[in-house]
């Protein structure tokens, strides 16, 4: 990839906003060090976002950490931790779930594909009567009110 493709590619926007994936993080750190002009747009990118980060960000209230804190320790001490079964009984649920939402995703696609063609379907006998409707509109328009041909 020249240097042109990669400055198009987006990899430089994954790589500051950290999406990047190992790889992509991997070319990304190579170019930077192969091009100044790379480097540069980097870290100006990265003083960018930084700089949104600070002036949208919001202060929390004061004491929401101390409050979270005890809410925590008030919430570990009335409820004890699970018994192992407990945890196994919910792995078995949440398959079932996963299981059971894998179903209605299938039903509701198989679903939308019967309704894409019964619309489809729907659509071109629409067009057939269009036209039908227009080679008798054309044949009753060359008629008169008896049924005889007007150019005659």
């Amino acid at each position: 990839m020249d240097k042109e493709k990669f400055s198009t590619s987006g990899l430089m926007e994954l790589y500051v906003l950290v999406l990047a994936s190992p790889a992509e993080q991997k070319i990304v750190m190579n170019y930077a060090l192969a091009y100044s002009d790379i480097q540069e747009t980097l870290n100006l990118s990265v003083e960018a976002l930084e700089e949104y980060a600070q002036r949208h960000s919001l202060m929390p209230p004061k004491g929401l950490l101390k409050k979270n804190l005890d809410d925590l320790k008030k919430a570990e001490a009335e409820s004890p931790e699970k018994p192992p079964i407990q945890k196994q009984q919910a792995g078995e649920k949440s398959i079932f779930c996963s299981v059971f939402l894998a179903i209605g995703i299938l039903i509701f696609g198989i679903l939308a594909l019967l309704l894409f063609r019964e619309n489809q379907a729907g659509a071109q006998q629409y067009r057939d009567l269009q036209e039908e409707y227009t080679t008798f509109k054309t044949a009753c328009d060359a008629k008169d009110d008896f049924g005889r041909n007007l150019n005659d």
